[in-house]
């Protein structure tokens, strides 16, 4: 019971940390971080739950997976960004060149992605063992299983 207590308190810990980092990266609407805040919390019980992490284990994963997350958060808005600016312009309307350099700009941070993966995993490895790593991928497809199925219960409400 006193291990369960710890690992909810180093959860605690981890999500307002990760809160105050997310907080500080970039000013938000006030409804946007509350959903940000929400989803970090959530990520924080659901995957320290499902991995069944230590607080030892807690302390050396969460470091990690922000760090990978960072950089996959960096890429979507990357890509959010050549989205509208497609959108905005008309495709008609951009040169070659100019799609060229958006084809390659999605080219790198497909490969980007891909590096910070193989890096967090080869990082949690060495923190967790082999089967908490296998269940990470279960729980990890879960979780934005989840969180879809949430999103599109949202939009549902919205319009009825």
């Amino acid at each position: 019971m006193k291990k369960m207590y710890h690992t909810i308190f180093i959860s605690a810990v981890v999500m307002l940390l990760t809160t105050v980092n997310t907080a500080q990266a970039q000013p938000l609407r006030p409804l946007q971080a509350r959903q940000g805040e929400r989803v970090e919390a959530l990520k924080v019980t659901f995957f320290t739950k499902q991995l069944e992490l230590s607080p030892d284990e807690a302390k050396a994963f969460w470091p990690l997976f922000d760090e990978y997350s960072k950089t996959v958060v960096k890429h979507r808005k990357e890509k959010k960004v050549s989205m509208e600016q497609i959108a905005e312009r008309g495709i008609e309307n951009l040169t070659d060149d100019e799609l060229n350099e958006l084809i390659d700009s999605r080219i790198r941070q497909a490969e980007e992605n891909i590096q910070a993966r193989t890096t967090f995993f080869r990082e949690v490895r060495k923190v967790l063992p082999p089967r908490k790593v296998i269940k990470f991928y279960k729980a990890e497809e879960q979780f934005n299983k989840m969180l879809l199925k949430k999103a599109a219960e949202m939009r549902e409400s919205k319009i009825e």
